[in-house]
């Protein structure tokens, strides 16, 4: 019988890819949050998830308009195959008139959410240092000045690398609109960091 050769039942796969998770995140503002998100995805690129700029699009100060712009921009295509894998909206709670109202429809639409209680910037402020005080939106634009950031701009240090103290920080919000301060953005920066 004749040995056998080392490589003989060993198959090489060709033409495999892994398959990108596709994500639509949909945002109320239009600097801070696509700015964040964006930044967030390419730091994290090694994890396998895709953010395209296309899927962050910033739409105004109300939560209802950011659902309804989410399913217009999803349409059907949630779990399909070419489709978005998850959907995600962004928005602070700030005096909300149809906040509930968002965050139902959001529900029946299964799309998670990511809100911020006063506003997002308690999100980025948790990537320097602890805050457990109830802020308002200019103490905490205050705040994150001392630390680099020029009114709406991330500066280009902003430090990505913090993420798990943030996460740390944050969560402790366990409702979808968490008591100020707090922020459930730390939800989706996980869901962008793992596999699932």
């Amino acid at each position: 019988m004749p040995p056998k050769r080392l490589d003989e039942g060993l198959s090489r796969k060709t033409n495999v890819r892994t398959e990108r998770r596709r994500i639509l995140i949909v945002t109320e503002g239009t600097v801070t949050e696509p700015s964040y998100f964006r930044r967030l995805a390419t730091h994290l690129r090694e994890t396998g998830v895709l953010v395209r700029g296309a899927d962050v699009i910033g739409v105004g100060m109300d939560p209802l308009r950011i659902v309804q712009r989410a399913e217009q921009e999803a349409g059907d295509s949630v779990g399909r195959r070419d489709g978005f894998d998850s959907v995600w909206c962004v928005f602070d709670v700030d005096a909300h008139r149809r906040l509930h109202k968002a965050v139902a429809e959001a529900g029946r639409l299964g799309y998670r959410l990511a809100i911020s209680n006063p506003c997002i910037e308690i999100w980025l402020l948790w990537h320097y240092a602890d805050c457990v005080e109830p802020m308002t939106a200019r103490s905490l634009q205050a705040a994150l000045a001392r630390h680099g950031m020029s009114g709406k701009r991330l500066p280009h240090s902003f430090p990505y690398q913090n993420l798990d103290h943030a996460i740390g920080r944050a969560e402790s919000a366990v409702a979808d609109i968490p008591d100020n301060p707090g922020s459930r953005v730390w939800s989706l920066a996980d869901y962008l960091r793992t596999d699932d």
